[in-house]
């Protein structure tokens, strides 16, 4: 059975894992990355929260999962506010708390979303976002005439792993990256030479991310969703062996070798 590294925070591992058991992959979780509270202790997402519960806010727009939770505690406040969300992963999340999400982007990135929101009459939204998100999805909207309050919902911070972490990671046959923080911890551990040969990305932004470190991305999910991820890793295995089984037949590799 190929063993397949996950590398997202603890807490969301179960669902990526479950999907790689299921197509008959093995999960290896080491966990390069942690989710922690906003710098402030949630003050300013508080206080925005609040602000939506009273009609402050037309939208309240979700790029992640982790910003769902985020927010959880105060989301029965903002009933008021429409709930817009980055893709079935974030749309799910929502689900689960009793959101009712309006509109969801097809195309599961920043680009995709702002598109979405883009195509609609302008208002005032809040955008709950990790430490660090890139600006495009708050400038494009500011852009576009809207009156964006972006608020830091929570942080991404690197996750150390041990050595026989590491160790067992560099001797898997893939790794799959969620997000560019989790490329950004990795390559922090693990150098490219050092891993897998497979390396899957969940979409463009990840991927960009990757191939800026050094990292060769054999595969991108498409749709950017953990099934696509799942999809696309099998995919990547079938072209792997179909390389290898045409080297052999072209006489580049020695079969006892390549069994070995």
């Amino acid at each position: 059975m190929k063993r397949v590294v996950v590398v997202r925070a603890a807490h969301q591992a179960d669902r990526l894992s479950a999907r790689l058991l299921v197509a008959g992959f093995s999960p290896v979780l080491m966990p390069v990355i942690a989710i922690e509270p906003p710098a402030d202790g949630g003050v300013a997402l508080r206080g925005a929260l609040l602000t939506a519960g009273e009609g402050g806010f037309d939208w309240v727009v979700f790029t992640s999962s982790n910003a769902v939770a985020a927010c959880e505690i105060l989301s029965p406040s903002f009933a008021a506010a429409r709930i817009a969300a980055i893709g079935p992963g974030t749309s799910f999340a929502c689900a689960e708390r009793g959101l009712e999400v309006a509109i969801e982007s097809t195309i599961s990135t920043a680009a995709g979303l702002l598109e979405t929101m883009v195509a609609l009459p302008s208002g005032r939204v809040l955008l709950p976002l990790a430490d660090g998100a890139g600006s495009e999805l708050p400038d494009g909207l500011r852009a576009a005439g809207w009156d964006v309050t972006a608020v830091e919902a929570y942080r991404t911070v690197p996750r150390v792993p041990s050595a026989a972490e590491v160790e067992l990671a560099r001797s898997c046959d893939a790794v799959l990256f969620t997000s560019s923080s989790s490329v950004r911890s990795w390559c922090a551990v693990i150098a490219s030479a050092d891993t897998p040969p497979i390396v899957v990305s969940i979409g463009p932004q990840t991927s960009q991310t990757a191939r800026s470190l050094g990292l060769v991305v054999t595969g991108e999910a498409d749709p950017n969703t953990l099934d696509g991820l799942v999809r696309e890793t099998t995919a990547a295995f079938e072209r792997s062996l179909e390389r290898s089984l045409g080297a052999i037949s072209a006489g580049a590799v020695n079969p006892v070798a390549a069994d070995r």
